[in-house]
């Protein structure tokens, strides 16, 4: 009698290479179990799925699509009031020069706007990305003192791209049911944004920046009168020096008094506007002091701004949430959730009253009863006191009882585009497609080899060697997106290769075994298998690996998009090899360790007592046909889970309709592979006796692959362009990046640019109500101009518009069809008191298309004819994670654009418009996608003073190029300290007096004699 780890008698066992490594291995079964149930726990806690689990490990870093654009950083200088020639000449010019000596640029791209200069410096892909931002942090400090124009300080953008803006929100106010309730002004939700949230949520772990758009940023403005200035003799610049007067702080150093040390602080910052108002310009005659409300209105309101947000016709108050490069966009996300949650509580809520329900004599009577402040018609503009006592007592009684026109509006933050739910069912997608491969390659495995212990041995490989492959990942950090794990779903068929190698080669050796009437012995088995298939195995996998040293080589957009598929699919090919040679075996040996023969034998011998002799051959011959059972029970129930999970013909088809065609289309494959073995050895015959003619067969073959790849006109020699072939044939189109269908699109059309920013909020409205009308679409919000980030250096005349539309049928937050309940009887959806769905796992999914919808693109058509307006230019189709790509490349919005040089603006403005009527009329191209950017249209008023004029008064031409800037834009006379709140304090000339020609033309400009001259004398 022999062990399984010992040959029989009279036998031999070479125990060399890979024998000897497989006897070690199956002398070490518990070693290596234990090895393999580690990298099962490991590869479960680093898995990029977010599985739920309590195990302490950082999954692999997971987004979208590869991050392809170029290693950029960003210099942003700001020069409030300035016009785009302003800052070319005296900003951006010599900015860009001193940057071009910055190590490692290989492009500088400017943008001069109204107001501030954008420089795009683009780095060799080889340059680490913080290191970069260190040797621009040392240039910008090394310029000369006259290389930029008194008071700009360039600084450096965040450690971010355009593409990592991966959370937008905006906020509302909602009553305690979560419906949009009123009660906010727009500059008081910019405020809670700026002093409030900004900063809570720049403390969660990954995030760059968050950048706020939209609404109004409150200032003091001190709107002097012109005519008021001529009549107490006082100068524009002697009121801007007053308001700087009033707005002070100091400390006085310290003094003992009694043995204890007091603190001096003078306390002189403005708290209210009483506080400017009484603010003394100088004395008047009589000593009678001339304040600055006597010459001026002294009110808040809203400072000059570059950008607007829109949520479906109505103006809101929003931010943009920017992931530091290089971190888990998934994991910053939901960093960020969880410092929502906790912020949450700390929003402001106010008491609203609908005065449209009720009268101001019912409230009063209200208020008397709860012994509650009287309010007035404008509530939620009343004193913090009578808000204060009316919030309490709704806080504090509950909701119902408080009467129906009064509820509480708190400010919630709303998110309105959140890249984890995309990321979410991307790899949701790519999950069910590896399920949807394994349990393909379990049914086919289960046919050909038709034996469960060895179609086991194989299946087990599939999800260990890709949950071994996520460590690999996790290690050299290589980020989950959906090039990534499609390179482990490329080699799929690799795992199931050599596991169904080894496992064919051990049931071949049993065959025999039982032919010859031997006694199996798995051990040997084994160690024979490792013999002769371990170093055939490593040479198939080092020829794999080596036919992707090109790709790992590959250098900029290339090698990011098809890097990591090159390495995930090399890992699934290295932890495939070391599995097979290592678990496989033992797994193997624990399956076929056991003798069938001998349980039949102890079965035969238990019955033998218990049953009658004419049945005892029943257990015996049940057993034999146990195996069979099983497979047959084993392949229906995974074709029936790999049909329910494909849905190949739609979930509206039905079970039995998918069930059936999976299983015609398994049987025909499997059909046309057993017919192809049964004619092998014919053929092969056949082909070998005409073998001249059989090779013009592969000939032809590769002919037309090549004809069809690069068209017949470039592989058939002599053949013309105009020939039938050649159009039949014109080679395949080519795309470097198909689009991932993000699940939203981003509207950029554009305005003229001379266009105001209420008239381009206007067209921004109208787009946006009539997209909304959209059955499909689910939320639209619009933007017009930048955010308050060097990331968007948009203008006021670009429109991006973010339109997100529902899935085609009801899905889960992670993407998952749902089904509900529906009555066949009257074939339809069946419904609770609420009108709402009802979930039902035996039901069906609820298609929320039209009939006519039958893809996004019928969805982009709907969005393109409701946006159509006068004075506005169509746009090509594009998503927000495609277009940031596009943009981060090109620097343009388009996936196909030309870029035109031109020796000033005049010229390329008509080159531009050239082209633009030139490819409207070409062929394959809609002529509605062809806009060429108006770079000449901004209208100028220029004020040119007259040199011999200003010299004859007395005047320099900087006093009166002041004089006219503070007049009319604005002299920053300081900041207001409200607790953590900073406001700006203007002081200039009042509306009417500067917003006509005519008015411009009086500006007074004080001489040094101390006289006024109005600016038209000058």
């Amino acid at each position: 009698m022999t062990t399984p780890l010992q040959p029989e008698a009279g036998q031999t066992e070479n125990q060399q290479g890979f024998g000897r490594f497989m006897a070690l291995l199956l002398q070490q079964k518990l070693l290596v179990l234990l090895a393999s149930v580690i990298l099962l726990v490991v590869g479960i806690g680093v898995a990029p799925f977010g599985w739920q689990h309590q195990l302490p490990l950082k999954p692999v870093a997971v987004d979208a699509i590869p991050n392809l654009g170029e290693n950029q950083q960003i210099v942003f200088a700001d020069w409030p009031g300035r016009s785009p020639q302003d800052v070319e000449d005296q900003l951006t010019y010599p900015l860009s020069s001193a940057l071009m000596g910055v190590p490692g640029v290989k492009d500088v791209r400017s943008l001069s706007m109204f107001g501030f200069s954008s420089i795009a410096l683009i780095f060799e892909d080889n340059i680490e990305f913080y290191w970069a931002r260190s040797r621009i942090l040392e240039k910008l400090a090394s310029l000369p003192a006259d290389t930029l124009p008194p008071g700009v300080q360039p600084a450096l953008g965040p450690d971010a791209t355009g593409l990592g803006q991966i959370f937008w929100y905006t906020l509302e106010g909602q009553d305690p049911q979560g419906k949009p309730a009123g009660g906010w002004r727009l500059d008081e939700l910019r405020a809670i944004q700026d002093w409030y949230l900004r900063s809570g949520l720049l403390t969660a772990e990954g995030i760059s920046e968050v950048a706020a758009i939209g609404g109004y940023q409150r200032e003091y403005q001190i709107e002097v009168d012109a005519n008021l200035l001529r009549l107490f003799e006082v100068t524009l610049e002697q009121v801007t020096a007053a308001v700087m007067a009033a707005n002070l702080d100091v400390s006085a150093g310290s003094r003992e008094l009694n043995g204890v040390e007091y603190l001096i602080r003078g306390q002189g910052f403005v708290k209210q506007l009483a506080d400017l108002e009484q603010a003394v310009v100088r004395l008047g005659p009589d000593n009678v002091p001339i304040r600055v409300q006597d010459v001026a209105k002294v009110n808040f309101g809203p400072a000059p701004r570059r950008g607007a947000l829109d949520v479906a016709g109505a103006e809101a108050v929003g931010a943009v949430v920017t992931v530091r490069e290089g971190y888990n966009p998934r994991q910053a996300i939901a960093n960020l959730q969880t410092r929502i949650s906790e912020l949450r509580a700390g929003l402001p809520a106010k008491a609203v009253i609908n005065w449209a329900d009720t009268s101001l004599a019912q409230v009063s009577d209200f208020a008397a009863l709860q012994q509650l402040p009287l309010p007035g018609t404008q509530f939620t503009e009343q004193s913090d006191s009578v808000q204060h006592a009316w919030r309490n007592w709704l806080q504090q009684h509950p909701q119902q009882s408080w009467p129906q026109w009064l509820s509480l509006s708190k400010v919630e933050l709303v998110p309105f585009y959140d890249r984890s739910l995309l990321i979410d069912e991307t790899v949701a997608t790519l999950e069910t497609t590896l399920a949807l491969q394994i349990l393909l390659t379990t049914l086919v495995v289960l046919v050909v080899l038709w034996q469960f212990r060895a179609a086991l041995a194989v299946s087990l490989m599939l999800p260990v060697t890709v949950l071994a492959s996520f460590i690999l990942m996790r290690y050299f950090q290589v980020e989950a997106n959906i090039v990534a794990l499609a390179g482990i779903a490329i080699a799929i068929g690799t795992i199931v290769d050599l596991g169904i190698i080894f496992t064919e080669n051990l049931l071949q050796q049993r065959q025999s075994a039982l032919q010859q009437g031997l006694r199996f012995n798995a051990a040997l088995a084994i160690q024979q298998a490792g013999r002769e298939l371990g170093s055939a195995l490593l040479t198939a996998i080092s020829t794999t690996v080596i036919s992707f040293l090109p790709v790992f080589a590959m250098t900029g957009a290339e090698g990011k998009l098809f890097g990591p598929l090159a390495y995930t699919k090399t890992f699934v090919l290295l932890a495939a090899v070391l599995l097979a040679v290592t678990l496989l075996p033992v797994v193997l040996y624990w399956l076929f360790a056991a003798q069938p023969a001998r349980l039949r034998a102890l079965l035969a011998q238990k019955c033998r007592g218990l049953i009658p002799q004419r049945l005892q051959a029943v257990p015996t011959m049940l057993l034999r046909r146990a195996h069979g059972l099983l497979m047959m029970v084993l392949l229906l129930s995974v074709l029936v889970w790999l049909s329910q999970l494909w849905l190949p013909l739609g979930p509206g088809a039905g079970f039995w309709q998918n069930l059936l065609l999976v299983s015609g289309l398994l049987l025909l494959v499997l059909a046309a592979f057993w017919l192809f073995w049964r004619l092998y050895l014919p053929l092969l015959r056949l082909f070998l006796r005409f073998k001249l003619p059989f090779l013009l067969l592969p000939l032809l073959v590769v002919l037309t692959g090549l004809s069809i790849w690069l068209g017949a006109a470039r592989v058939i020699p002599g053949l013309s362009a105009e020939s039938q072939l050649a159009h039949r044939f014109p080679g395949l189109s080519r795309e470097f990046m198909p689009a991932l269908d993000e699940g939203a699109f981003l509207l950029m059309p554009t305005v003229m640019p001379h266009a105001a920013i209420s008239e381009a909020l206007s067209i921004l409205q109208q787009q946006d109500q009539a997209i909304a009308a959209i059955p499909e679409v689910k939320t639209v919000v619009g933007k017009i101009g930048r955010a308050d980030s060097a990331l968007d250096p948009a203008p006021l005349s670009m429109i991006e518009t973010l339109i997100q539309y529902h899935s085609e049928y009801k899905t889960d937050a992670r993407g998952k069809r749902l089904y509900f309940k529906y009555d066949r009887q009257t074939d339809s959806f069946v419904r609770d008191s609420d009108g709402e769905l009802i979930i039902d796992p035996r039901g069906r999914p609820y298609r929320q298309w039209r009939e006519h919808i039958k893809s996004p693109d019928d969805i982009w058509q709907e969005i393109v004819q409701a946006a159509q307006l006068p004075g506005v230019t169509s746009a090509p189709k594009l998503q927000p994670i495609e277009t940031r790509l596009l943009m981060l490349q090109t620097g343009m919005r388009a996936a196909m654009g030309i870029k035109l040089q031109a020796p000033d603006l005049a010229t390329l403005e008509q080159i531009a418009l050239a082209f633009e009527a030139a490819l409207r009329d070409a062929p394959a191209i809609s002529p509605l996608t062809v806009n060429a950017d108006r770079v000449v249209g901004q209208p100028y008023l220029i004020v040119t003073p007259n040199r011999q004029q200003i010299a004859r008064h007395g005047l320099s031409m900087q006093q009166v190029q002041q004089s006219l800037s503070t007049a009319l834009a604005g002299m920053d006379a300081g900041r207001t300290v409200e607790g953590r709140e900073r406001y700006p304090i203007r002081v200039r000339y009042q509306r009417e007096q500067r917003d006509s020609l005519e008015a411009i033309a009086q500006v007074l400009v004080a001489t040094p004699a101390g006289y006024s001259v109005p600016l038209i004398e000058l």
